[in-house]
């Protein structure tokens, strides 16, 4: 269970390759938190803290990945995706 739920394994790096060697946009928004939660947690704390956690890494490290994903989201066809767009 742990491989699976992993986000940063060696399978997240391959996915990312295989993406890129096809040319496909790869985005994973993911924070690295100073602890583990369980998914069914109910402590208040544990849930603040990583709420925070989660808002600043948005704020800081992934801000400019959002950019990004945004773009590409408006410079898709409307009837689906067909071609991929180059960011720069």
């Amino acid at each position: 269970m742990y491989q699976c739920t992993s986000s940063h394994a060696v399978s997240v790096g391959q996915a990312r390759e295989w993406a890129h060697s096809l040319g496909i946009p790869y985005f994973r928004f993911s924070p690295r938190l100073t602890r583990a939660y369980d998914l069914d947690s109910t402590a208040t704390d544990g849930i603040f803290d990583f709420w925070f956690e989660t808002e600043v890494y948005l704020k800081t490290q992934a801000h400019q990945d959002i950019v990004n994903l945004c773009r590409l989201l408006k410079t898709m066809p409307a009837a689906g995706i067909q071609e991929y767009k180059e960011m720069d």
